[in-house]
């Protein structure tokens, strides 16, 4: 009863303009943006060493991990005056937010203000965090916001989602693969789960009727329909503006599939549920736009030392939008490289080149040599991987992997035998590959897709912690 009656609050509330359910931060920080975004480089150092300052001055005086780390490195939140002092502190790993969650927690915020958050992790490092109820996620919108509006849309206008929700059993069972989605009346929600050759027609019946403005997705969730939208020769959605991709990297070749099956441009964001670093693409350039006003960001040679133009680090982040559990100098996990090159859209934001995916996306070669799987799949250009609507690489033994295909029609077992040797070319021998074609790769409901299922203890940072054999 109670959870029918909060369903029709959020069905009522659904009708409120964004401007409004959203709040006052929401239009504060959106207005800000708006104008922010046309500013000079000055100007936004100068906004992003005043919203450091006001971080800083949070977590030193109200957690006890930062307040006992300005204690023993003898500094005050005064005494930062810009985003290169934040090397002043230490990085923070993962782990240590995993294990002393408590010392995170702001105790100006009181319970009631903290809502409490999981991530999955894509590299397979599950975190549970907490972000600060009505101001939060306001900044977050305010954010996507600004971009959508690059793309001429709103939150308001009908859209279609795949990001792995789960829909209604009973809605399954009728052969229903979607439902509204809440607090936006417009959008609708499908099934990342039963996109099957069977399904498939209710799909895209379904989303040709819903004529949505734009589509919100994870890569590896659209990208079935997008290759029977091709292969049935259906016609692009003529509303469509765009199809905005998150939540893992979007490769060259599903750039292009969805942009020929939808008719629109297809553009990234790049985030985490942490709430410490945010990107995005512009209308003018596929290089992701790294946002100022969101927090710092470094990126990181494995010495700690800053990663020259052009040089693929691990990104380091800080987030100015949660002040409930402020992470600074955190390492996402993830690699990148800034670009040498400005955007012809004149904002005064810097651009990564590369975004290599979650640092954890590693393979171990049979010298003990780590890899990015990424470098290994994507950057080889072998013909038989677009022959594939899907692959999953599983990694258990050192020197080896098993990688798992779904097949297009035009596969067969001679394009299989050449994928395989060809990827372990590209490493010269020191790859075993073992390749199986499977009729679907299984997915576990409300995850997202994991290219790799990394069995052993390997990461960009530390490398392979076990022993070589040879």
């Amino acid at each position: 009863m109670l959870s029918a009656l909060k369903a029709e609050i959020q069905k009522m509330r659904s009708f409120i303009p964004a401007s409004v359910r959203y709040g006052a931060p929401y239009r504060q920080k959106l207005k800000y943006l708006m104008e922010s975004q046309f500013f000079g480089v000055e100007r936004v150092r100068e906004g992003q060493a005043s919203d450091l300052r006001d971080l800083l001055r949070q977590a030193f005086l109200h957690t006890s991990h930062y307040r006992r780390m300005a204690q023993e490195i003898g500094c005050s939140w005064q005494d930062f005056r810009s985003p290169e002092d934040l090397r002043r502190l230490p990085v923070l790993a993962r782990d240590t937010v995993r294990e002393r969650q408590a010392e995170f927690l702001s105790d100006n915020i009181p319970e009631s203000r903290r809502q409490k958050r999981f991530t999955g992790g894509t590299g397979g490092q599950p975190l549970g965090f907490v972000v600060e109820r009505g101001r939060t996620d306001p900044l977050e919108r305010a954010f996507v916001g600004r971009i959508w509006d690059w793309f001429g849309s709103r939150f308001e206008d009908p859209g279609v989602i795949f990001r792995g929700y789960a829909v209604d059993p009973a809605d399954i069972r009728r052969g229903r693969f979607w439902g509204p989605w809440y607090p936006e009346r417009n959008w609708a929600c499908f099934s990342s789960y039963h996109m099957s050759g069977e399904n498939l027609p209710a799909y895209a019946e379904q989303i040709r009727k819903l004529n949505p403005m734009f589509i919100s997705c994870v890569a590896s969730d659209l990208d079935p329909l997008a290759r029977y939208w091709i292969e049935q020769k259906l016609a692009p959605l003529p509303r469509l503006r765009f199809i905005h991709q998150s939540g893992m990297l979007m490769h060259s070749d599903q750039r292009e599939r969805f942009e020929k099956a939808f008719g629109a441009r297809a553009f990234s964001t790049y985030g985490q549920s942490e709430c410490t670093v945010f990107a995005g693409e512009c209308e003018h350039n596929t290089e992701l736009h790294v946002f100022p006003e969101y927090g710092v960001t470094e990126i990181l040679r494995k010495d700690g030392g800053l990663a020259d133009i052009e040089e693929v680090g691990e990104i380091v982040a800080t987030g100015f939008n949660n002040y409930a559990m402020p992470l600074i100098r955190y390492r996402t996990g993830d690699l990148g490289a800034w670009s040498a090159r400005g955007c012809a859209c004149g904002r005064p934001f810097r651009l990564l080149s590369r975004l290599e995916g979650r640092g954890q996306y590693m393979i171990v070669l049979a010298d003990g040599m780590v890899v990015g799987l990424n470098s290994i799949l994507y950057g080889s250009h072998l013909p038989g991987l677009r022959m594939l609507k899907q692959v999953q690489v599983v990694q258990d033994k050192v020197g080896e992997i098993l990688l798992m295909a779904v097949p297009t029609q035009e596969f067969n077992e001679d394009a299989g035998r050449a994928l395989a040797a060809g990827l372990a070319s590209v490493v010269e021998g020191r790859l075993v590959v073992h390749f199986r074609l499977v009729p679907e790769i299984p997915r576990v409901e409300g995850e997202k897709f994991k290219v790799l299922v990394q069995n052993l203890p390997v990461s960009w940072w530390t490398g392979y912690s076990g022993e070589s054999p040879l």
